[in-house]
């Protein structure tokens, strides 16, 4: 116990790299292939979202700006995943006072 000797205290602590932890697997960003009609059907899934950034920016709720980085538009390839962004302003009281489901909509 030589860690305590002269009465020293503390914690020590080991953390190992995660990357070589096992059932750990690292996803790259974009990581989700789709052919043409695939993300077509993706993206009609997503135009009563798409509509209502527009609706958002128009009642001042967002800017244009943010409306461009929330938009969700899938392509033939391989497409990021869509996420949640804590730093983008939070519109689920808007949302739930018009009778919508944000956890449908992914807001």
């Amino acid at each position: 116990m030589r860690l305590l000797a002269n009465g020293a205290k503390g914690v020590l602590v080991n953390i190992p790299d995660v990357t070589s932890l096992p059932y750990f697997t690292t996803v790259p960003p974009r990581s989700i292939p789709l052919d043409a009609a695939t993300a077509g059907a993706v993206n009609a899934q997503f135009a009563l979202y798409n509509g209502a950034l527009g609706q958002l920016v128009a009642g001042g709720f967002i800017s244009a700006e943010e409306a461009a980085i929330r938009a969700i538009n899938f392509v033939e390839g391989v497409n990021y995943p869509i996420m949640t962004d804590v730093d983008l302003t939070d519109v689920t009281a808007i949302l739930i006072g018009a009778g919508l489901d944000p956890q449908t909509l992914h807001f």
